[in-house]
């Protein structure tokens, strides 16, 4: 699966929910990716992989500048069947959790309020789920896609982020995937969606950092090697480079870090 296609159906899908309007259409931040593999892959694939999300900052509109929507997200793959992803949003109506798979054929809501699990359709059919979030800057976060039930109509996913700064987790949602599908394969990818309107200048774009640590799968059990980063399309620079074995990206026009885009 190409990331550059599945960000496409993931700009599909989250602007549907989050209701953006407006005519603006000039530039953008350059997309940022960053790819993990875990070593030693069974037949069968894993039954779990654990992402890792620490934002760095708030992000805040300032003087003249548009409204943000950043997504942080983990992409993952399923053996013989599509992939999916799950992470942290945060736009103008607020902040939420977002767990996704492709092919899937059903889904359950998780217990809290405004909890939403539907189908999407478009370019790729499946279901998502959906809960509010309030992530805090600073905090280390781990996203969790676990196999943990099946029935005579496929298997089911559970989608899981978890503060482990504050030690509290939260279930994004449940969902299944056909019978044909297996577990999950050895790939991760980590990206930072805009799924904002566009702006007219760089200088519009409100900023965003945000790390992703090294992925492991099988509760554990595996730990994922060096990553390979790279960039997408966009009109505006961002940049990614590695501290303490995380991969910082960073997005939009810089106003955090008095160093510009140097690192």
């Amino acid at each position: 699966m190409k990331a550059a296609w599945a960000k496409d159906v993931i700009r599909m899908v989250v602007i549907g929910f989050a209701g953006f309007t407006g005519t603006a259409s000039a530039v953008g931040p350059q997309g940022t990716y960053t790819d993990w593999w875990l070593p030693n892959l069974p037949a069968e694939g894993f039954f779990n992989i654990d992402g890792y999300i620490t934002p760095v900052n708030e992000p805040t509109v300032g003087p003249g500048q548009v409204q943000f929507a950043y997504f942080y997200s983990s992409q993952f793959g399923i053996v013989d069947g599509d992939g999916g992803y799950i992470g942290i949003q945060t736009d103008g109506n607020g902040k939420r959790a977002i767990f996704s798979i492709w092919g899937a054929n059903g889904a359950q809501c998780a217990d809290v309020a405004g909890a939403i699990c539907q189908p999407f359709t478009g370019e790729g059919d499946g279901y998502q789920t959906l809960v509010p979030y309030e992530w805090v800057p600073g905090h280390r976060y781990r996203t969790r896609v676990w196999a943990v039930d099946s029935d005579a109509d496929g298997d089911w996913w559970v989608g899981e982020v978890a503060d482990l700064t504050a030690g509290t987790a939260q279930v994004v949602g449940y969902i299944r995937v056909p019978p044909v599908y297996q577990w999950l394969k050895s790939y991760i990818i980590n990206w930072v969606e805009w799924y904002a309107p566009q702006a007219e200048t760089c200088d519009q774009l409100p900023e965003s950092a945000v790390l992703f640590g090294r992925p492991d799968g099988n509760a554990g059990g595996v730990s994922a090697g060096e990553p390979n980063n790279h960039y997408g399309t966009g009109v505006c620079p961002s940049q990614i480079y590695m501290v303490n074995g995380q991969a910082m990206h960073r997005n939009g026009r810089d106003r955090i870090f008095t160093g510009g885009f140097e690192g």
